[in-house]
């Protein structure tokens, strides 16, 4: 009797103290130093099947001719953060005929949220709310898990997930209009996507890295020193970079931000592999400087595609983008070229290799801002 009535006494405690340090970033990284021979290894398949395509010479918007898909289908739009998807999703926001969720996965759950609820980014232009479309969905808290946010970031055709599968349906059918689903989360989940919805259209978004890496620093209003060094700093606030290196290193050993001889590093290798991501699984590549640059010719040609009837010309007063070499405020163009070819390099030993060099292509082609030559 005593015997018992200790043991429930200890038990509540101990499984508390247990399931904490299960889930604190120390036990966690221990785990992987000690085991990481054993869950680093390659899938054959997965190599062999990845292709490393080089960044365009160009801003040409990107086309799959190939795909054949139903009319009027969903639309789904992946990006990086910081890349301009906030615009895009506002643009479609705007269209007749167009219901457009923004940023599903979030951890803010707007679908828990009211549209009177102000917190904007002042960097989203004109945008007023960001969960008015989920009004009436909170029965969505269900089947919303958290962990899609950071964890599990890798998912190939074969992944199993049926709350995400069940979510992202509900939306669909939840819809009074066409879907349009804006995912900042999705990069490395794109191939599970377009296997479990066939009948969508992908529209990827990319910016260029480098300023990107800017927009992430203004945004988190952090100083990263170009001579930075795990002694001074193990972890950065950058917008859930440590968080998605952590989780991907798994799947891309490179990852492992013990590894990382800069934060801009761990960066570029999840822009590197996020574009190679986007260019093989959608169905349309947009870069947001070409974007803001020819707005009214991308949307045009975005929309023939997608079979939209949009006044472009209306749109246009929404764009207030523009291209930026802000990057040469940071740092050098050496010491961007220098970090980026050690990470081409161990990306060559990793994937097949690509017809050019994505280094000498930021030197030698559009993808650099103009004027950055």
């Amino acid at each position: 009797m005593v015997k018992s009535l200790v043991m429930s006494l200890v038990k509540p405690p101990f499984y508390k103290l247990v399931d904490y340090l299960l889930n604190t970033n120390f036990f966690r990284e221990s785990v992987h130093r000690a085991t990481r021979d054993l869950f680093n290894q390659q899938a054959p398949d997965l190599v062999n099947a990845f292709e490393m395509p080089a960044p365009p010479q160009d801003y040409r918007l990107g086309m799959n001719e190939t795909v054949t898909l139903s009319s009027q289908p969903a639309i789904f739009i992946t990006a990086r953060f910081r890349s301009g998807s906030t615009f895009l999703w506002h643009i479609f926001r705007q269209i007749d005929g167009i219901t457009a969720f923004y940023e599903p996965l979030n951890e803010n759950r707007w679908f828990l949220r009211s549209a009177n609820e102000r917190s904007i980014d002042p960097t989203h232009f004109a945008v007023e709310d960001y969960c008015r479309e989920y009004c009436g969905m909170q029965d969505l808290d269900r089947l919303y898990q958290e962990a899609w946010c950071s964890k599990y970031l890798y998912m190939d055709a074969k992944s199993y997930d049926p709350k995400l599968f069940q979510f992202i349906t509900e939306l669909l059918n939840r819809a009074p209009n066409r879907p349009v689903l804006q995912f900042n989360r999705m990069d490395f989940r794109l191939a599970w996507l377009k296997a479990y919805f066939p009948n969508t259209k992908i529209i990827h978004l990319y910016r260029h890295p480098r300023e990107q890496w800017l927009s992430i620093l203004k945004c988190e209003a952090i100083d990263v020193p170009l001579n930075w060094s795990r002694s001074i700093q193990k972890e950065l606030p950058l917008l859930y970079t440590y968080q998605w290196a952590r989780d991907l290193r798994h799947v891309f050993p490179f990852l492992d931000p013990e590894s990382a001889q800069h934060p801009y590093a761990l960066h570029y290798y999840l822009w590197r592999l996020s574009y190679a991501f986007g260019r093989q699984y959608a169905d349309y590549s947009v870069g947001y400087e070409q974007l803001v640059d020819t707005f009214d010719d991308v949307l045009r040609c975005l929309f023939d595609g997608l079979d939209i009837s949009a006044d472009v010309e209306w749109l246009h007063k929404l764009n207030r983008g523009h291209r930026s070499l802000g990057y040469h405020d940071y740092a050098p163009e050496s010491w961007y070229e220098d970090i980026e070819n050690d990470c081409e390099s161990v990306l060559k030993c990793f994937s097949p290799p690509t017809r050019s060099s994505p280094s000498e292509i930021f030197q030698n082609s559009e993808l650099l801002p103009k004027g950055a030559r």
